[in-house]
């Protein structure tokens, strides 16, 4: 006769031990494709910027254990959205929201080593407004209204700084972080 209690006490057992090998499979998994190696933040010494200001801050590593890659890069970047009609197999027309990429500077904070949590400083430029001499005359006011108009109907810049650690054939550790420029 089977005894019901030791055979639920087996089976609870065999379950226990088939969590623990499969969260540590989990676990291992992770670590060979980069996920959960740990977390990256970036601090900027002031939330609002102008054309031409120097943006400083940190980018802080917090790695649950040493990590061999290629580089650490911090960079600027700024986005802008636009809108294109789109037709469809049936000829309707709709309107699509897009991005596009304005400008990206990047910095190498260091090259190739062991990464272990640690703090970097950085200072990265916000580039200064392009200032555009328009024609005298006639073809200066048709060019000057023209730009107007044109620059109405564009979407302001979204600025960002990002950083990432470049780790090799592993999911790089990636961090974005919103930047206020007026003008």
């Amino acid at each position: 006769m089977v005894d019901l209690k030791s055979l639920l006490k087996t089976a609870e057992s065999a379950m226990r031990t088939a969590g623990k090998h499969a969260g540590a499979a989990v676990k291992t998994a992770g670590t060979v494709v980069g996920i959960g190696v740990g977390s990256m933040s970036i601090q900027l010494a002031r939330g609002d910027y102008s054309p031409g200001d120097l943006v400083r801050g940190r980018l802080r590593l917090e790695l649950t254990e040493p990590v061999a890659a290629k580089r650490l890069v911090v960079g600027i970047r700024a986005t802008q959205r636009y809108y294109e009609l789109e037709r469809d197999s049936r000829g309707n027309q709709r309107r699509v929201e897009r991005s596009r990429e304005v400008y990206k500077y990047e910095r190498e904070l260091d090259g190739a080593r062991t990464y272990t949590s640690a703090s970097f400083g950085f200072e990265l430029g916000v580039p200064g407004r392009r200032e555009q001499r328009m024609p005298d005359g006639v073809l200066g006011d048709v060019a000057t209204i023209l730009g107007a108009l044109k620059s109405s109907q564009r979407a302001p810049l979204q600025w960002g700084v990002h950083g990432f650690l470049d780790i090799p054939w592993k999911v790089n550790l990636r961090q974005r972080v919103a930047l206020n420029v007026a003008g």
